[in-house]
């Protein structure tokens, strides 16, 4: 479900359909913890050899190879529409997504926008993994909490007919829970 919404973002609403990048998106984010853990267990000195013999490595390349297909066929349809080749989509789309942001700051310049897609997947993946397994931990560890939170949850399906984006911000246990198991479990970043 992260994947999905953070690549409805980054790349727009074709992609975060595309089961194979979501695919590619979690298991990218996985391999490379992995495969970062498994370097740091060698010496410095030989790991820029080594890499290329390493399994969790070499899935590294291939989900980048996978995600560098996925990412430049939509540039080039992005392109032809924008040069009249291709028809316009309908409804007409504005593009307004993390891959056109990336090509409007790089202005021309070279840009890898493979490596900034998957970045920007692992980064969302993982701290938003890491904020929801926390919060499961501190309601466990408080499950006083979660009858009010089920109530509120509740009354605002009750409300508003079903959950939509503004039902989110209408709760504040929820987002104080939230807020306070990010306080409490701030995001650390290892050696």
């Amino acid at each position: 479900m992260v994947a999905r919404l953070s690549s409805l973002v980054f790349l727009g609403e074709k992609i975060c359909r595309n089961e194979t990048w979501l695919d590619v998106s979690v298991n990218y984010t996985i391999d490379a913890f992995n495969a970062a853990r498994e370097l740091r267990d060698l010496p410095a000195v030989a790991r820029p050899f080594i890499h290329w013999f390493m399994p969790s490595m070499q899935k590294l390349r291939h989900h980048r190879k996978v995600a560098a297909e996925i990412v430049q066929q939509e540039i080039i349809k992005r392109d032809m529409i924008r040069e009249g080749k291709l028809p316009e989509e309908n409804p007409p789309r504005t593009h307004a997504d993390a891959l056109d942001w990336f090509r409007e700051v790089a202005a021309g310049r070279p840009c890898d926008e493979t490596v900034s897609q998957i970045g920007l997947s692992v980064a969302a993946i993982h701290t938003t993994s890491n904020m929801l397994t926390n919060v499961m931990y501190d309601l466990t560890a408080h499950p006083e909490y979660i009858q009010p939170l089920r109530d509120e949850i509740k009354a605002i399906v009750e409300q508003d007919g079903i959950l939509k984006k503004t039902s989110l911000t209408k709760m504040k246990l929820m987002d104080s829970v939230m807020k306070e198991s990010q306080r409490t479990n701030p995001v650390s970043i290892g050696k």
